[in-house]
């Protein structure tokens, strides 16, 4: 049976633009790409954001796959982490800064990461310009020692010795975009080959606040940050698409093929780009 999952990053906001489209939209699962929480993340479980930013967005029924976005560091990252386990929680996932999960039936492994421990740099860089208080910027540093490394070693483990047809890689930060963020060079300089090595099919992210799709050695880049703003983008060779509408990316899956498509915050669809394989 076909998934259908929508891909949003960047929608911590009261009043996402999409919010009705997230609602109405035909769709099995979401995942959330990263800076779930405007403008630091939250505190704790009993943070109003998670009415307000997360519940009131999204419905309640559907799944919620999360990684974590350079925002998100201002606050306590341990509390979306742990809110997975929390009675009130309302179909959110992301068990670890790091995780896995394998679709049997439509032979797809999706791999969540975590590209702000990759990247100390970029991110204390963006950290700093938004204040970030000093029990959190040590919190951040403590966490990049512990996890940057085994975090790779994990990653090329899991992509070297996985069976499955499809491999999708979920994070925060682009490795390919037209977008006007800095890129994050070390991110993209330990995850790239690995995608390119272990023939990943997509690499996900949000960070840039608009919709693209990107091929470049056969991985297929999406960006998919424009739920709620959109920002100044400039051609580059990889895009192939880029919307000028706020709007999300949604996947369709199944063990042959691959359906990409945009969803505006009017729920106006349009099929971008198909992948295929074949016994």
């Amino acid at each position: 049976m076909t998934k259908e999952i929508i891909l949003v990053g960047d929608w911590g906001s009261e009043d996402n633009k999409c919010k009705h489209a997230f609602h109405k939209e035909k769709h099995d699962e979401i995942v959330l790409l990263g800076d779930n929480f405007y403008p630091s993340g939250v505190v704790s479980h009993e943070d109003v954001q998670w009415n307000t930013k997360y519940e009131k967005n999204f419905p309640h029924s559907s799944k919620k796959y999360a990684v974590l976005g350079n925002h998100d560091y201002l606050g306590d990252v341990f509390s979306q982490i742990s809110y997975t386990f929390h009675p009130n929680n309302k179909n959110w996932y992301m068990p670890h800064f790091f995780y896995d999960e394998i679709d049997k039936e439509n032979d797809c492994h999706h791999i969540f990461i975590d590209s702000c421990l990759f990247d100390p740099q970029i991110t204390t860089l963006y950290s700093q310009a938004c204040n970030i208080k000093p029990e959190n910027e040590q919190q951040y540093f403590g966490l990049v020692f512990h996890f940057q490394k085994r975090q790779k070693n994990w990653l090329e483990k899991i992509l070297k010795e996985t069976k499955c047809r499809w491999k999708i890689v979920y994070g925060h930060y682009p490795i390919l975009s037209n977008g006007p963020h800095q890129q994050a060079y070390e991110f993209v300089s330990i995850v790239k080959p690995l995608l390119e090595k272990y023939n990943v099919d997509i690499y996900a992210c949000g960070h840039d606040h608009n919709c693209q799709i990107l091929r470049e050695n056969n991985v297929t880049y999406l960006v998919t940050g424009g739920s709620n703003y959109h920002e100044y983008t400039r051609p580059i060779p990889q895009n192939f698409f880029t919307s000028d509408k706020t709007g999300f990316i949604k996947l369709s899956i199944d063990s042959n093929t691959i359906n990409i498509e945009h969803c505006d915050s009017n729920q106006i669809k349009h099929h971008i780009f198909s992948i295929s394989k074949y016994i």
